[in-house]
């Protein structure tokens, strides 16, 4: 597994010292034991990754654009809201108190 991730690293970043796709290597093959939490980004656009959509989640919100109003931003390409909305469901599975009837957007 590091291996072909150190090859595609390097074919998708020409110049890029070895040195540095091991190192990019090792934290992805081994984040979940070096206590690394990283979070999947949503949005790239407003860069709003799982652990900022968790916060708008807590804080009430209840559809994509009600997580990203949380944060200031709105839709820009509108890419994310398929997994965004995913996103959503889960975490309201997960913690049915917080969940309510909303319309769909």
């Amino acid at each position: 597994m590091r291996l072909l991730l150190i090859r595609i690293i390097r074919n998708s970043v020409p110049g890029i010292p070895k040195a540095y796709c091991e190192a990019f290597a090792f934290i992805v093959d081994n984040h979940s034991q070096l206590g690394l939490n990283l979070c999947m980004i949503i949005c790239i656009c407003n860069r709003i990754n799982e652990k900022a959509a968790s916060e708008a989640v807590i804080a009430g919100a209840r559809s994509p654009r009600a997580v990203l109003a949380h944060h200031g931003c709105d839709f820009n390409c509108g890419k994310c809201k398929c997994a965004m909305g995913a996103f959503l469901a889960d975490a309201l599975d997960k913690n049915p108190e917080n969940s309510a009837l909303v319309a769909a957007e």
